[in-house]
């Protein structure tokens, strides 16, 4: 139900993560699936996903973003309505009106908004991470409630103090969770712990035990690494990656 890819660039880690998608469906016609990737990446994702597969993606973005156009109209009634109330006694009926506009506007907005996640009408969504950010997103999401979740070059969130790495943290008891990425350790063995406090987080569970047991300090900074075969061994099972004889 778990796992990270790790395969260089050019390699497939899309196909794989759309094949595990339409595999796990075979199961659970249900399923619906979140796919994170790089901002620059979005669109690129969603004619991937036309294809590779016949499934029906939609492409997820911020509640600012997904509603501009209602944002625009609220805004100018506001700003009418900021002026009427200067003045209140001699415009009461403009102001109840206004009020009225304002507070449809808003629940049409959310309604468009809640329109991008519709599982009725889309198999898969597509977000980067910045949208992920956003709490209405997030909101949503956990209404929604997708069980796969597929994040490439997850070493985007390495760092588990990180706001985007905390804001996919928030997801990491769906059912199915798997991890791409070309470098899983850049310069921190410390990387693969913010990895699997997502993919897996039973595995390091106690972020303090695993400084003490992986990671060398020099006046409270992280020198180097030990127990290098232990932490292999720890991970292997959840890795999938090409070997030379493959």
């Amino acid at each position: 139900g778990f796992g990270l890819v790790h395969l260089p660039c050019g390699a497939g880690k899309t196909p794989i993560g759309l094949g595990t998608f339409l595999e796990l469906r075979k199961k659970d016609p249900k399923l619906r699936g979140i796919f994170v990737v790089k901002a620059s990446l979005k669109n690129q994702w969603l004619d991937e996903v036309s294809k590779f597969t016949d499934l029906r993606a939609n492409v997820l973005y911020t509640f600012k973003a997904a509603t501009k156009t209602f944002q625009t109209k609220i805004k100018k009634r506001r700003k009418t309505l900021e002026s009427l109330l200067k003045d209140a006694m001699n415009h009461m009926e403009e102001i109840k009106k206004l009020e009225n506009e304002i507070s449809k506007l808003e629940k049409e907005q959310m309604q468009e908004f809640k329109s991008y996640f519709d599982i009725e009408q889309y198999d898969i969504f597509i977000v980067n991470y910045e949208t992920i950010l956003d709490e209405a997103v997030r909101t949503i999401l956990h209404a929604v409630n997708p069980q796969f979740w597929y994040v490439d070059e997850i070493d985007c969130i390495k760092s588990n103090k990180a706001q985007r790495s905390k804001a996919i943290y928030e997801f990491n008891t769906s059912k199915y969770r798997f991890g791409a990425t070309a470098t899983p350790i850049r310069k921190n063995p410390k990387d693969l712990f913010g990895i699997f406090s997502f993919l897996k987080p039973d595995l390091f569970p106690n972020e303090r035990k695993f400084d003490r047991t992986f990671l060398k300090f020099w006046y409270g900074r992280v020198s180097g690494s030990q127990n290098e075969e232990l932490l292999s061994k720890m991970v292997e099972p959840y890795i999938f990656r090409r070997t030379l004889d493959q």
